[in-house]
């Protein structure tokens, strides 16, 4: 059973990137990410199972894999399952 934590979802996207062009678009764009990360978690926590075409046409959410991860690192157990054609979805196991 998962029991919902806290986070804090003002900072909750990763903090370094690889080269400086691609941390200045980071600190650009980092309130909408951390937003897209707090999207994603409302769903997944009202036990929806995400596809990336979901997360795109649902929430019109272009860089989601990256949220993922981010959510996976600040504690949040999704899981992932392959679907026929090599697609994921993503979800949280209550």
């Amino acid at each position: 059973m998962f029991i919902q934590q806290t986070i804090d979802f003002s900072s909750v996207v990763h903090h370094k990137e690889n080269n400086r062009h691609s941390e200045m678009i980071l600190e650009e764009n980092y309130e909408r990410l951390n937003k897209n990360c707090k999207v994603l978690y409302d769903a997944l926590m009202r036990g929806e199972r995400l596809t990336g075409a979901d997360v795109v046409t649902r929430y019109d959410m272009m860089e989601y894999r990256r949220r993922f991860k981010d959510l996976k690192d600040a504690g949040v157990p999704i899981q992932t399952e392959k679907l026929p054609g090599g697609s994921k979805v993503w979800f949280i196991k209550k």
